[in-house]
């Protein structure tokens, strides 16, 4: 009996941190939304980006997913490229870090020649990703890919990319 409020103390200070446990992670992710007007998976890789020690891939895919201004070409060790904006990147855990897939929105898709290594876009996607962007329907297909399958990361800059294969081409005529 005289020890009944000693117990209802660690009972109350139980429930409560048990909840403040639950609250404050949140209310965090919400004040990170609201401060920097981001979507929930943009407001996580923010505080991912800032907050977990990560491979430097990793980070480069964290600074493209709030980049949505621009795509990213990525050349994956079986010669295929992808061309597109991250829209998600891997959970962190607790025994090895992030995990190491993560989904694009792909805008283009094709291969490197095996011998000279040049760039050709076999799929384009574009349309329907602006069909659906114009309908109002989510974008609902992704492209998984794993980090450790990227050879290269970089930002794709249509004009350039249009500038350089009109001046690859027109050297690959003069050659033959």
């Amino acid at each position: 009996e005289k020890s009944a409020p000693l117990w209802v103390f660690f009972g109350q200070a139980s429930i409560i941190s048990f909840c403040l446990g639950w609250t404050f992670p949140r209310l965090y992710v919400l004040a990170i939304r609201r401060r920097h007007s981001l979507s929930i998976d943009q407001a996580r890789a923010f505080i991912l980006h800032y907050q977990v020690p990560i491979r430097p891939m990793t980070k480069q895919l964290l600074v493209s997913m709030k980049d949505a201004a621009n795509q990213y070409m990525f050349s994956m060790d079986d010669r295929k490229v992808y061309v597109g904006r991250v829209s998600s990147v891997g959970e962190a855990h607790e025994t090895g870090g992030m995990d190491e897939d993560f989904e694009i929105v792909p805008t283009m898709s094709g291969y490197r020649d095996k011998d000279t290594l040049k760039v050709t876009y076999t799929t384009d996607y574009s349309a329907v990703v602006e069909d659906m962007a114009v309908n109002g329907r989510n974008i609902g297909f992704t492209i998984l890919l794993s980090q450790k399958n990227i050879v290269s990361m970089s930002r794709f800059e249509e004009d350039v990319w249009k500038r350089f294969k009109a001046r690859q081409d027109s050297d690959g005529s003069k050659k033959n």
